[in-house]
């Protein structure tokens, strides 16, 4: 185990020998900085968030630091026992979500579990598990659902009818990343499905760490930008 000081000013614990997860903290001294820039500047108005796929809890930890109430899902039991330590306060939950409830297996290579998939055999890994919908979980009162799970994000966003209805002001993060996903022209076709308004590509400048927005489907952006890119952080309203 690891312990390294982030640019938000948290510090975690993670494992060095998860080969995407050490290249990039400590490189960069953060994960994923266009969700934890995001969620720094606009924690005055996240009092209660649910992360799917929540890893180790870099992003949970500056929630859970400022005394927010968070529930995390996280299914690899290595991971998980870290994000423990990481997010003590908050509700973490060793499974994985889906569409559908049932017992899954997850798969990785041993020297990347970040990289875990559920029900996609490859690696030399893997781990059974019991799969959730997030609509089980019966929540109300969210401002933030972030889902980051290795290209099943829209699968899990049909497993979450319910609690975007009851909880209609809730923002919602997912990670596109069209490289894990079987066909983007019909991924784009579900994504446009989803019941949201706004789909903005949050952008991360490195230089300064300020936080901006592509906001897709309008007239500054109208092209299918998420297409082409190679990884990007969607917010939706």
């Amino acid at each position: 185990m690891v312990e390294i000081d982030l640019s938000v000013g948290e510090s975690v614990e993670y494992n060095a020998g998860d080969r995407a997860e050490q290249n990039l903290i400590s490189n960069r001294l953060t994960l994923n900085p266009s969700l934890e820039f995001y969620i720094n500047e606009n924690i005055a108005n996240i009092d209660k968030a649910l992360f799917v796929g929540a890893g180790v809890g870099v992003a949970s930890k500056i929630l859970t630091a400022n005394g927010k109430e968070v529930i995390n899902i996280e299914p690899i039991t290595s991971r998980f026992t870290d994000l423990e330590t990481n997010c003590a306060s908050a509700t973490n939950i060793n499974k994985a979500c889906a569409s559908t409830s049932y017992s899954g297996t997850m798969y990785y290579f041993d020297n990347n579990k970040s990289g875990a998939k559920l029900d996609v055999d490859f690696g030399e890994g893997q781990q059974a598990v019991d799969v959730i919908t997030v609509d089980s979980l019966d929540l109300t009162d969210l401002d933030l659902l972030v889902i980051t799970t290795n290209g099943s994000e829209l699968d899990i966003l049909d497993g979450c009818v319910d609690t975007l209805t009851d909880n209609p002001d809730m923002k919602v993060i997912i990670n596109w990343t069209p490289d894990l996903m079987d066909n983007i022209d019909d991924k784009i076709v579900d994504l446009k499905a989803q019941p949201f308004s706004t789909y903005k590509i949050i952008h991360w400048d490195k230089e300064t760490n300020d936080i901006s927005f592509n906001n897709q489907y309008t007239g500054d952006y109208p092209n299918d930008n998420l297409k082409i890119v190679e990884q990007a952080m969607v917010l939706m309203e």
